[in-house]
């Protein structure tokens, strides 16, 4: 797991942790694809959707929902319906959390 933290950033180790907690057993290659989705999403917020006041207007955070939402939908089908809902919502929470505007979040805050 360490040698995974340093070749994913603490974003996407974030995102990463919440895909992968104990409810089901991924192969090999089902974790990579999980690994790369986790890798991806935060990317993707920070560049397209975080903007100015993001988490103030209800629109706004409507499309980082979506942006989440269209990111798992890429999950491997071990991923149920339900699960695959939850882990939309347990991932948009720390994104609530992190990130402020502009693209800036704890994690820039604290490099």
């Amino acid at each position: 797991m360490e040698r995974l933290a340093q070749e994913m950033g603490d974003r996407q180790l974030v995102v990463f942790d919440v895909l992968t907690k104990l409810e089901l057993r991924l192969t090999k290659q089902k974790r990579e694809r999980v690994r790369s989705i986790a890798g991806d999403l935060p990317e993707t917020l920070k560049s397209e959707k975080v903007v100015l006041d993001w988490r103030e207007r209800q629109q706004w955070r409507a499309e980082v929902l979506l942006t989440i939402e269209e990111t798992l939908d890429r999950l491997p089908q071990s991923y149920t319906q339900d699960l695959y809902a939850q882990k939309c919502t347990a991932v948009y929470h720390p994104v609530y959390e992190s990130y402020y505007a502009d693209g800036r979040s704890v994690y820039s805050v604290a490099a």
